[in-house]
């Protein structure tokens, strides 16, 4: 499905196999639109992948997907010695197997470094290691390899609010930091919801900065996830940032709002594939463009979480 809002042509797509993927990358690609978000999923023990794609001017970039870490990282050091930097990794399994998709941009910017495949200690040690030479946290991904938990993560160079980052938290140990950074003056920027075999960990970004009044809820069931959405758009606020993860065979959410004004949106979650197409060309064709989509596992089912913008 492609339309054009405020001069800008967008296309989605989802549910795609590796290959219809591929097929949907070089058609569009070809047709002038560059690819700006990329997620890959597990479906029972087939891979999804759920894709927007935006026909504007940009510098060069390069996309790959269902890269093991061999593929990545030789495809990382490839693109690398040629210019481009990282700006999006995305790790996830397929089968008991992990893959990885990624955008590079060809572009100048600060000095930054990129790790994948690192476990929670590895993580950690290249967390002190480069927030001690001076970069600051931008990007972390956890996700499952088998029954363990392996982490990628994005660092930059560069000024910015005073900022603290927590990883492989559970969800006490997330409340619990929550409570004292909010405390502290601290705001919620990113959190990822993440199953380690049949637990849940969190990994979260605050930064200590003026802004909006906000909201943000985790663990939360498809139900209390909808009363929490109703609740705090009836008060003002509007959802910024939505995450459905795996509790063993249950499904839950992470979610942040935020109380600002914007143009009119709306965002649907729990939903099926065909739920998720007929909700994109009902919103699309009233105005509005698709801003976060994000796929997740219930059990041997994927569902869809998804804002859209008018």
């Amino acid at each position: 499905m492609v339309r054009t809002q405020q001069a800008v042509a967008f296309v989605a797509r989802h549910g795609m196999t590796s290959r219809q993927y591929q097929d949907a990358f070089n058609q569009y690609v070809d047709q002038g639109y560059r690819l700006v978000h990329v997620s890959g999923y597990g479906e029972g023990d087939r891979t999804r992948y759920a894709a927007i794609w935006e026909k504007r001017q940009g510098p060069a970039w390069v996309a790959r997907h269902g890269m093991t870490s061999r593929q990545y990282q030789d495809a990382f050091n490839q693109y690398v010695d040629q210019g481009y930097r990282l700006v999006h990794v995305d790790g996830y399994g397929e089968g008991d197997r992990t893959r990885y998709a990624a955008i590079w941009e060809k572009r100048q910017g600060p000095a930054w470094v990129a790790r994948h495949g690192m476990t929670s200690r590895q993580y950690q040690d290249a967390f002190n290691q480069y927030v001690d030479q001076g970069y600051r946290l931008v990007h972390v991904d956890g996700y499952g390899e088998g029954d363990r938990t392996r982490y990628a993560a994005i660092w930059e160079k560069r000024q910015g609010p005073a900022w603290v980052a927590r990883h492989g938290m559970t969800s006490r140990q997330y409340q619990d930091a929550f409570n004292q950074y909010v405390d502290q003056g601290y705001r919620l920027v990113h959190v990822s919801g993440y199953g380690e075999g049949d637990r849940t960990r969190y990994a979260a970004i605050w930064e200590k900065r003026q802004g909006p009044a906000w909201v943000a809820r985790h663990g939360m069931t498809s139900r209390q996830y909808q009363d929490a959405f109703n609740q705090y758009v009836d008060q003002g606020y509007r959802l910024v940032h939505v995450s459905g993860y795996g509790e063993g065979d249950r499904t839950r959410y992470a979610a942040i709002w935020e109380k600002r004004q914007g143009p009119a949106w709306v965002a649907r979650h729990g939903m099926t594939s065909r739920q998720y197409q007929d909700a994109f060309n009902q919103y699309v064709d009233q105005g509005y463009r698709l801003v976060h989509v994000d796929g997740y596992g219930e059990g041997d089912r994927t569902r869809y979480a998804a804002i859209w913008e008018k």
